[in-house]
């Protein structure tokens, strides 16, 4: 994803040399005000089409928030529109939110310190979240998720306490981010 020319942003994440699950190095998030941000670009409007996100995560619970942002293209509250996969604060669980805000939440507790493989998936209209290969959740969920809006890694855009910004920060490592527009990788 950070090859391909999008240009890139980061704001106090860094890539530490050995913690990682491929290559050399892994972006690493401390769980406040670290991410990253992608300018908007249209590779990520989906529309009604298929789609993939994925990446490898490693975490630990480093906030009191509703929500910590792994990968994130939404409006600002009160909208919560576009799309968006985290972790659920307290149980670690990946959540999807896209199409009018409905979540897509798997069962796996992500918060344990260990890699984990994250995927969403929307094939002919059926989403389907992933971890570690397992399908851990799937329904209907066909709706058009176009924003013009940056991708943030890292952190989530829309303040749950009705102020916008750029919020909801993830701790731990990100690895082999990957959007993919026009095929559901995972059935």
């Amino acid at each position: 994803l950070l090859n391909e020319g999008f240009g890139f942003t980061a704001f106090d994440s860094h890539i530490p040399s050995g913690e990682k699950k491929f290559g050399e190095t892994s972006m690493v998030f401390d769980g406040t005000a670290d991410y990253m941000t992608i300018p908007d670009h249209d590779d990520f409007n989906f529309g009604t089409g298929d789609f993939t996100i994925e990446c490898w995560l490693k975490s630990k619970d480093t906030s009191d928030q509703s929500w910590t942002g792994i990968i994130d293209r939404r409006d600002a509250y009160p909208e919560f529109e576009g799309w968006s996969l985290g972790l659920s604060h307290g149980t670690g669980v990946p959540r999807f939110h896209g199409i009018a805000n409905t979540p897509l939440s798997g069962t796996t507790d992500c918060f344990d310190a260990e890699w984990h493989h994250v995927a969403i998936s929307r094939t002919s209209g059926t989403m389907k979240l992933f971890v570690d290969g397992s399908l851990e959740a799937t329904e209907v969920l066909s709706g058009d998720v176009d924003r013009d809006l940056n991708v943030h890694i890292g952190a989530g855009w829309p303040n749950l306490t009705g102020s916008a910004g750029v919020t909801e920060w993830f701790g731990g490592y990100i690895d082999d981010v990957r959007i993919t527009k026009g095929l559901g990788i995972y059935t």
